[in-house]
Parts: structure tokens; sequence; C-alpha cells
């Protein structure tokens, strides 16, 4: 009922078209075990209130280091989302205040997701050549802001490694086109914008359309790459609607990273109407992906 929103997950989503089999996830809230006792609610939206589920015997020490990374990000990224407030706010005066920080504070529905991307063989290599969505394909993140984990490389002993294939690793699109490669470093932590917070700025934030490609060389075969990431996003009832003053276009048709999409990325235009909760949004963009 959740979606595979809670726990492992495997093989659900499609990305770019085709069922994304090369990459396995664990979910989990990284601040409420049970965001509420409400089952009505829980039976409602299983998708963001569902409890969590910890591996207590096979892995103990699992549940806490999952809810203290996410937590910093928590408290990281409210600190981010003042700063970005106060730039809409100053071009915007419409701006509901201090929104996307109040998000990132009052939400309890924040989603942590351990990535494991498995291994490529080294006849898959041989095989499938230069694949931009080889590990993951492009998307945009639909809730307000992420934070990305640096990304770790292991070889099939489980030894931590250099990534070995410079061509591998993560890529954003830019809102000209253009194609970058990002390497977060091992003491930093990394942050991007997704499209509720297009929609609450009148498309003055932009979602980053962003993709993992695996390796293409030899020297890449056999090593998996693990990384971590928290979806700062709005409570289930939270209005998906532009400022006073904004026209949904301007989210839409007029956003240069909307025109800038890699194919196969559903447009927002496909998902969003103005006005809808963050419950109905989120189903329709589960409805794209799964």
């Amino acid at each position: 009922k959740s979606s595979y929103n809670f726990g492992w997950s495997h093989g659900k989503e499609k990305l770019e078209g085709e069922p994304d089999l090369r990459k396995g996830s664990y979910y989990a809230n990284p601040s409420y075990d049970r965001p509420t006792e409400d089952a009505a609610l829980i039976d409602k939206y299983p998708t963001f209130l569902s409890p969590n589920i910890w591996p207590r015997d096979d892995l103990p020490e699992l549940e806490t280091a999952f809810k203290s990374l996410g937590q910093l990000f928590v408290e990281v990224g409210e600190k981010l989302a003042r700063a970005c407030d106060a730039y809409i706010a100053g071009k915007l005066p419409s701006y509901r205040a201090n929104l996307l920080e109040r998000t990132v504070r009052e939400s309890l529905v924040c989603k942590g997701r351990l990535l494991h991307y498995f291994p490529v063989s080294a006849e898959e290599l041989a095989s499938q050549g230069s694949n931009s969505g080889s590990w993951c394909g492009y998307h945009n993140d639909h809730g307000s802001l992420t934070g990305l984990a640096p990304a770790m490389f292991l070889d099939a002993n489980g030894n931590e490694i250099t990534n070995p294939d410079p061509t591998s690793g993560l890529y954003i699109r830019r809102r000209n086109g253009k194609i970058v490669k990002v390497v977060v470093p091992a003491d930093l932590m990394a942050f991007q914008i997704g499209e509720c917070s297009q929609i609450h700025s009148g498309g003055l934030l932009q979602a980053t359309p962003h993709c993992v490609r695996g390796p293409t060389t030899a020297a890449g075969a056999g090593i998996s790459r693990e990384t971590f990431a928290i979806f700062m996003e709005p409570n289930w009832n939270e209005p998906m609607s532009v400022p006073e003053g904004r026209d949904p276009l301007d989210v839409t048709d007029r956003a240069s990273s909307q025109r800038e999409l890699p194919p196969g990325v559903v447009p927002l235009k496909g998902r969003w109407e103005n006005g809808i909760d963050f419950a109905e949004f989120t189903r329709r963009t589960i409805d794209s992906f799964y």
C-alpha cells in the first residue's frame, strides 16, 4: 500500500520508460518512526504515514546511523531553506513568508533513502557501451529539497575505493541544457531543488534533472555505488499552489528547466495542476514512475 516507500525496494520504479533494476533502496522516515497513531490517516495516506521497518535483529546499527544522518540533513536543510525563502521573497512580495523553511521544519513525512547501485559485470559493459542512464535514468525529485551524501564506491570484497571510472557518477542538466558531472567531496553534503519548491516559488526556483551514469570502462566492472538521500517534502495536505500574481505557466511552460527536460522525464505539467494538495501530486507522480 505504501508503494514500497518503506523498507526495501527494488525494480518498482520506471525511469526513462524502463524498469529501474540497477539499484536497490531502503526507505525510512529519519525523524518519526510513526508520524501518527491515527489508523484512518495511515490507511488513507500509507505512502507518507506507514511506520518505519527496521532490521533490528539482522543489522541493529542501521536504525541509529540512518536517523542520525537523516536528521543532520534536515537540520542543515532548514538553514538552506531559510536562505532560499529570503531570495524568493526579495523577488516576489506575495510569497508566503518562510514557506520552505517551515516545510522542512514542520514536515512529519521527510523520507530517507539508502541507495545501492548494483555492480556492472565486464560482460554487461562490453554490450552496453556508453549509456547515460545505466545506473539511474534522468528524473526530477518531486519534493521540496533533497539532501545528498557523498557517494561511496565498493569493490567485490566490500572495500571502499576511489571511483575507478571517471565517467560514472551523478550528472545534472542545467537550465541551459548543459550536462554537468557533480562530485560531492567526502566531507561535504549537497542539496538540490525539487518540484514542490518550483511550484511554491512560482518558478523562481527550479527542480534539477539528474541521473547516475554507470561505468563505461573495464576498470569499473564489479564496482558498486552507495549513497544516501533525504527528501524534505511537505505534509500530505499542503496545497501545491503558486504565489499570488504568478501564473501556473511560469512553473511549467515558461520554466527553462522544463523546456530542457531530458527525454523520458515526465513533465511537471502532466502531473500537477494549481491548488491540488501534496498527497494528490505525489499520487500522480508515483503513477507516472511506478
